[in-house]
C-alpha cells in the first residue's frame, strides 16, 4: 500500500519485523522520502538497501539495531548527499573504509554510533572532514583513551554523548571542544575532579552536563561548576557526598539551574 503514497516524505517503520528486502523495493519507489526510520528490522540486508539508492532528498536515516546490515551498506549511504542525521547504532564491524565513505556526507550534523564495539582510530580521524557535525553520540561504544584526541579535534561539536566511556586520561582532550552545550558523561569511571575542573574552565557554553554515577568525582570539585553561568541542567545522581547544602550553593549563583540527584546508596 505504500506504493500508493508517492508524495510521502516521512516514514517510520521501527520494529516492523515482517518487513523484508522485498518491502524495501517498494519503499525505494518513494523518491521524495526525507526521513526514514528502519531501526530494529531484523530481516533486511545490504542487498535490500540497494533498492533505496534513488532517494535524493533524504535528510534523516535511522538504521540502528539491524543485525544483518554490515559496514558495506555505508558505501550506499554515502550517496545521500543531503543527509543531516544518521544513526548507525549497533554496527559492530565498522572499519576505516566505512568512515572514508561517511566523510562524503558533507551536510551531516548528527551522527549516532551508540553500542558500536569497533571504532577504529584511523576511521574516526575521517570525521574531521564533516565540518557541519554538531552532535556525536558514542554512548556505550568502545571509546578508549586513544580515541579522545580525535574526538577533541572535532571542534564544531555542540553535543557529545560518552556514556559508559572507558577512557580516563584521554578525557582531558575534551577541553578543546569549547562550543559544547551538552555533555553526557554518565557511568564514565575515568571522570575525576580534574575533568570537572577543566569542564568548568574551558567549556563556557555548557547548558547540560551529566555526571551520573561518576563515582570518582568529589563534592569539592563540583563547586567549580559555579563558573558555568549558562548551565541549566546538572545530573549528580549517585555521586557520593552530594548534600542539599551543596546543591543550594550551586543554585545560589545560578538560580535557573536544575539539579537531578538520587542519593548514593
Amino acid at each position: 500500500h505504500l506504493g500508493a503514497c508517492p508524495g510521502l516524505t516521512h516514514l517510520n517503520l521501527y520494529g516492523c519485523q515482517n518487513l523484508t528486502n522485498t518491502s524495501l523495493k517498494t519503499i525505494g519507489t518513494l523518491t521524495l522520502i526525507e526521513h526514514l526510520d528502519l531501526s530494529g528490522l531484523r530481516n533486511i540486508t545490504d542487498e535490500g538497501m540497494r533498492h533505496l539508492t534513488n532517494f535524493r532528498s533524504l535528510k534523516t536515516l535511522i538504521l540502528a539495531s539491524c543485525p544483518q546490515l554490515t559496514r558495506d551498506v555505508v558505501k550506499l549511504i554515502a550517496h545521500y548527499n543531503m543527509l543531516e542525521v544518521l544513526n548507525l547504532s549497533d554496527f559492530n564491524d565498522l572499519n576505516e573504509e566505512a568512515f572514508i565513505s561517511l566523510q562524503k556526507l558533507t551536510q551531516l550534523r548528527k551522527l549516532l554510533l551508540s553500542r558500536c564495539k569497533t571504532l577504529p582510530v584511523a576511521g574516526l580521524r575521517h570525521l574531521s572532514a564533516l565540518k557541519k557535525l554538531e552532535n556525536l553520540n558514542l554512548s556505550t561504544s568502545n571509546v578508549t583513551d586513544d580515541l579522545l584526541p580525535i574526538i577533541g579535534g572535532l571542534d564544531g561539536l555542540k553535543t557529545l554523548d560518552l556514556t559508559h566511556c572507558t577512557a580516563s586520561k584521554g578525557l582531558a582532550f575534551l577541553q578543546t571542544l569549547t562550543k559544547l552545550e551538552k555533555l553526557e558523561l554518565a557511568f564514565c569511571d575515568g571522570v575525576t575532579d580534574d575533568i570537572v575542573e577543566f569542564c568548568s574552565r574551558r567549556l563556557p557554553h555548557l547548558r547540560y552536563l551529566s555526571l551520573y554515577a561518576c563515582k570518582q568525582v568529589t563534592p569539592f570539585a563540583l563547586k567549580y561548576l559555579k563558573r558555568l553561568e549558562k548551565l541549566r541542567f546538572l545530573n549528580l545522581s549517585f555521586i557520593p557526598g552530594v548534600t542539599d547544602s551543596l546543591k543550594n550553593e550551586l543554585k545560589s549563583t545560578n538560580p535557573k539551574l536544575n539539579i537531578s540527584h538520587f542519593p548514593n546508596n
